[in-house]
């Protein structure tokens, strides 16, 4: 649990550390990554930007959390986090739809839900791994007591190594729909977040 503390006692080594460590994690092809990525493929950088700050806030929201004690109520308790992965399965699944429906007028509602602030923080909160990722990093980079100060620099670097993963995911879903539109990657950018719903509920479910 994170207490108040005259400073942030963590080394330079230590943020670099830090850093590494969180790298591949967040570059991982996991449900956020596809999802932003059909994103930004769909809406263009900038249209997928409320959902990212979204994304970000609920991370950023998260780390105080668990640093102020939330892993120990929550973690180890499957009766909670299994029912909260089936319902991110199902909401990754909702998103697919809209991709799906993007080039159907009567479907254009839900499409335009699908990057929204609130989407972009329903993906962090309803995903386990998130609070797993948080929890390992904290309990990892500890140097002592957690400090609040500790905690939020922790969070901040997640919150720049989320952005990178955005960034790269982001740029590369563009070129590829620049070379063969964004119109005909529809299908695809769907079916990539069904297959991350899949995933999520296959192993919430222990298959």
């Amino acid at each position: 649990m994170a207490r108040a503390g005259p400073g942030v006692g963590v080394s330079l080594a230590t943020l670099l550390a830090l850093t590494l460590f969180l790298l591949p994690l967040q570059l991982s092809p996991g449900p956020a990554n596809l999802y932003f990525a059909s994103l930004a493929g769909r809406f263009g950088l900038r249209g997928a930007v409320p959902a990212l700050l979204g994304y970000l806030a609920a991370a950023f929201a998260l780390t105080l959390l668990i640093g102020l004690g939330l892993n120990t109520a929550v973690f180890g308790r499957p009766e909670i986090m299994r029912p909260m992965q089936l319902a991110g399965a199902a909401y990754m699944a909702w998103l697919g739809w809209g991709f799906l429906k993007a080039d159907d007028p009567e479907g254009a509602e839900t499409t335009a839900q699908t990057s929204t602030l609130m989407s972009g923080a329903l993906v962090l909160f309803l995903n386990p791994k998130a609070y797993l990722i948080v929890a390992l990093t904290l309990a990892q980079f500890a140097q002592g007591a957690q400090t609040l100060a500790y905690v939020v620099l922790v969070g901040l670097i997640i919150l720049a190594t989320y952005a990178l993963a955005f960034a790269l995911w982001a740029g590369a879903s563009i070129g590829v729909g620049r070379r063969l539109g964004t119109r005909q990657l529809n299908p695809v950018y769907a079916l990539s977040i069904f297959a991350a719903a899949i995933w999520t509920g296959w192993e919430a479910l222990g298959l």
